[in-house]
């Protein structure tokens, strides 16, 4: 009989992932992790792609705050809604969502509490 093949070199295993920290929310395409988070709901989910989006905005910290301002008053309500949930749920506040004829005020109201948070 011939002779029995050598076995066959293991392979080299994957290195480990470098553990990063937090995005830095100044790189960060806000409009596209917007419309990921616009839905609404499933921030507790990470197999939802809202849930993904709002796990990365958590890390980030208080340094998030001041991009999810901007989109307090945007023009497409469901993006102010989507930031005001989202600062609702990082903050364990309880604010009313913008509504068109509430909007200014709802991102002034944020604004003085972020900066009275630092």
């Amino acid at each position: 009989p011939p002779p029995a093949a050598a076995p066959a070199p293991a392979a080299p295993a994957a290195p480990a992932p470098v553990a990063r920290g937090p995005e830095d929310p100044a790189r960060v395409n806000w409009d596209d992790l917007m419309k990921i988070l616009r839905p609404g709901g499933g921030f507790d989910d990470p197999s939802r792609a809202e849930g993904q989006a709002f796990a990365r905005v958590k890390a980030m910290g208080k340094g998030a705050y001041p991009y999810l301002l901007r989109y307090l008053d945007h023009e497409e309500l469901p993006l102010a809604v989507a930031a005001a949930r989202v600062l609702n749920e990082l903050t364990g506040r309880n604010q009313p969502l913008p509504t068109p004829a509430t909007r200014a005020q709802v991102k002034a109201d944020w604004e003085a509490w972020i900066k009275a948070n630092p």
